[in-house]
């Protein structure tokens, strides 16, 4: 199976742009053996502070901690792990700014491993 990565966006009647996305390394053959191959996408929440650096938080701290997947550990197991670990970089983002309950993002990632589609999500992002 090949897999091409791409992406658009657009900003609409927005201020700023506060999607924020990643893709794995595909040509890591010695993780993808075991860990597929990731996409990730967040969308700060532009009612609150901070919305674009939560996005890029939560996707960078997604695709690292996924990254750091064992070969013994299920897809499932370290995508949950990543997302809480995301979600953790995202509060402790805002808190260091004084604005732990005013930061968030939606986000969502899907692996693609031999013919499997593993996702999961927060918020209201879908694929």
């Amino acid at each position: 199976m090949k897999i091409i990565q791409g992406n658009a966006q657009h900003i609409g009647n927005r201020r700023e742009q506060q999607d924020d996305f990643g893709f794995s390394d595909m040509e890591d053959a010695e993780f993808t053996a075991h860990g597929g191959v990731i996409a990730v996408l967040a969308d700060g929440m532009g009612g609150m502070a901070m919305g674009k650096e939560a996005g890029r938080t939560g996707v960078r701290t997604m695709l690292k901690t996924y990254g750091a997947k064992l070969p013994e550990e299920t897809i499932s197991q370290a995508l949950k792990r990543a997302l809480l670990r995301a979600n953790q970089a995202v509060f402790d983002m805002a808190d260091a700014q004084g604005l732990a309950e005013d930061a968030g993002a939606t986000l969502i990632a899907a692996v693609i491993y031999q013919e499997m589609l593993c996702w999961i999500s927060v918020g209201d992002s879908r694929i």
